[in-house]
């Protein structure tokens, strides 16, 4: 978290944290950090495709559905989440 203590609202430090925990399983710090990316840079559509991977993963596929969707509004030419949502919707 040393990253987060030099810059706590930089984007690639949360964004960076967030993955390096999801991938060591801890996914609710990871997640928490996505939604931290979410809250001050709504615009960026990279953690709602974390996140919404994260939900999917997870079998939560109404919250996968909800960020894959808005990751598609924000990039509409975004194939990995195109390909994401078409997996949710044929669960």
């Amino acid at each position: 978290y040393k990253s987060l203590q030099v810059d706590p609202y930089g984007y690639d430090e949360i964004v960076n944290m967030g993955t390096v925990l999801t991938r060591e399983g801890e996914t609710q710090k990871g997640g928490g950090l996505y939604l931290k990316a979410i809250k001050l840079y709504p615009e960026r559509p990279v953690p709602y495709f974390n996140l919404a991977y994260l939900f999917y993963l997870s079998g939560d596929l109404k919250n996968a559905r909800i960020y894959a969707s808005k990751v598609i509004l924000l990039a509409s030419e975004s194939k990995p989440a195109i390909d994401l949502l078409n997996k949710i919707n044929n669960n």
